[in-house]
């Protein structure tokens, strides 16, 4: 089970070069960028013309350190980045599509369960920080390096980016994306930052806009269904884990933002006792089950005293009639 707390989802100071786990507004503001990964959800757009402006050597420098500092849906799949040059349009990869996009960044990674899923998921929280620093992206599913192996380590796919010419961003409501009545099934009505979070899943891009993704929703629990049709065999397997990555993304940023831990396991015995019959649809695989829980931020008279700062721990009652409470380890 891969279990996240809110503050997990970070980005790196661009003035500064540290890393701030905060959320929302207060990670904007720490880190003098444009928006914030959530906000980057809602108005990102796939970018395909770029101008002719270069990205220093620093910035490279620090998208390769931020995709290194990303989540990961399996800690114990090995991924390897690396940014290619193609300003002068040589870079050394090949396939039945051109790209303008200066630079590519190219993903290899270990070849276990889910990691096409792994890298999808990777690759989106870097297209948004890519996003938030004003670069433009694009996933490249019809590249690929001349060298597809590493090692033990096989390519997986290619991010182009840099600035865009044009538009930047995009009105989230103009985004062309299934309704959520149609992508849900609901048991009982998720609560409101529940529902956030299925609206950013919704935003998800995908190949060729397929959106294969379906929710199970009762209240808080989430269970996530695949679609395979004749579009997902043109996408191909492969295209297809990867974008359900970049939707699980989406659902883990916005969780992070709206103060929820979210529980993602596999429960194949709940998933044979789904109903089903509200989606309309057949050939559908599960993927996973989701529990998102709400939480708080802990008030001052919460706090362990012996974590606080010195000005900030409470003075301590000095009563000889009363005796000092017993800790409770569940607190």
């Amino acid at each position: 089970m891969i279990e996240y707390h809110r503050g997990e989802t970070a980005v790196s100071c661009p003035e500064r070069g540290d890393e701030t786990t905060m959320s929302g507004t207060e990670r904007r503001l720490v880190s003098e960028i444009m928006m914030n990964l959530y906000e980057a959800i809602g108005v990102r757009r796939s970018v395909r013309k770029y101008r002719r402006k270069m990205i220093t050597d620093s910035m490279r420098e620090r998208i390769l350190r931020y995709f290194d500092e990303t989540l990961r849906l399996d800690d114990s799949i090995p991924v390897e980045a690396e940014i290619l040059d193609n300003t002068a349009h040589n870079a050394p990869v090949r396939g039945l599509l051109r790209t303008e996009a200066p630079y590519l960044l190219s993903v290899w990674s270990g070849e276990k369960d889910g990691y096409a899923e792994n890298v999808g998921y990777i690759l989106e929280q870097v297209a948004l920080y890519l996003e938030c620093h004003g670069l433009g992206s694009c996933f490249l599913g019809a590249l690929h390096p001349v060298v597809q192996d590493r090692g033990s380590k096989k390519f997986v796919m290619l991010l182009g980016f840099g600035y865009p010419e044009g538009r930047l961003t995009r009105e989230s409501l103009r985004a062309k994306r299934f309704p959520l009545r149609k992508l849900c099934l609901f048991r009982n009505d998720p609560p409101d930052p529940v529902r956030k979070v299925l609206l950013a899943a919704r935003l998800a891009p995908s190949a060729l806009n397929f959106q294969p993704w379906r929710f199970v929703v009762n209240g808080s629990c989430v269970h996530i269904l695949e679609e395979n049709n004749l579009e997902t065999k043109l996408v191909g397997k492969s295209m297809t884990e990867v974008g359900m990555g970049i939707m699980l993304a989406h659902m883990m940023i916005a969780a992070d933002e709206m103060w929820l831990s979210m529980d993602m396991k596999k429960d194949e015995a709940a998933a044979l006792r789904l109903d089903l019959r509200g989606l309309k649809m057949k050939n559908l695989r599960y993927v996973r089950t989701v529990l998102f829980r709400q939480e708080e931020e802990k008030t001052l008279e919460e706090k362990n005293p012996e974590e606080m700062p010195a000005e900030e721990k409470l003075p301590e009652e000095k009563d000889p009639e009363k005796q000092p409470a017993e800790k409770n380890a569940d607190m």
